[in-house]
């Protein structure tokens, strides 16, 4: 299982390569709006998912896709992902963390956390991936 912590991150850290997750939310024309951009460490070896739906607050429903980036240029963000490329609009204050490697002593109770494609079992969730926050910075979610 891997755990991480959330650090602040900005747009000079999303390079060429970089394995991202995006939760991002449709728009009525274009692409779709990124919310937040979580960098993952590369050694993380982590593995791009196929694109999912998730519902942030106020019920709002986001997509959650993983990859790595091909292109961050002129407020677009290109992620190459398991099904193809999908490309999403950046405004400029969008909320960008990078994933920094923790232990499962890490998780505290009454945090914030993230479980990307979990699978739902009769005892709970069985997770791969932990992400929950730390020092302040939370999901924008």
């Amino acid at each position: 299982m891997h755990v991480f912590k959330l650090t602040q991150a900005s747009l000079a850290d999303l390079k060429h390569g970089s394995i991202v997750g995006t939760t991002a939310i449709g728009q009525m024309s274009g692409p779709e709006k990124a919310v937040e951009i979580y960098i993952f460490p590369d050694e993380s070896k982590h593995e791009p998912n196929v694109p999912t739906k998730v519902v942030g607050r106020e019920n709002e429903v986001l997509s959650y896709t993983e990859g790595s980036v091909v292109d961050n240029g002129n407020q677009v963000l290109t992620i190459k992902h398991t099904d193809g490329e999908k490309k999403m609009a950046m405004q400029a204050n969008v909320r960008i963390v990078m994933l920094v490697p923790a232990t499962v002593a890490d998780i505290k109770g009454g945090q914030y956390f993230l479980v990307p494609n979990g699978k739902p079992t009769s005892l709970g969730t069985l997770a791969s991936t932990i992400i929950v926050g730390s020092n302040g910075v939370d999901f924008a979610m």
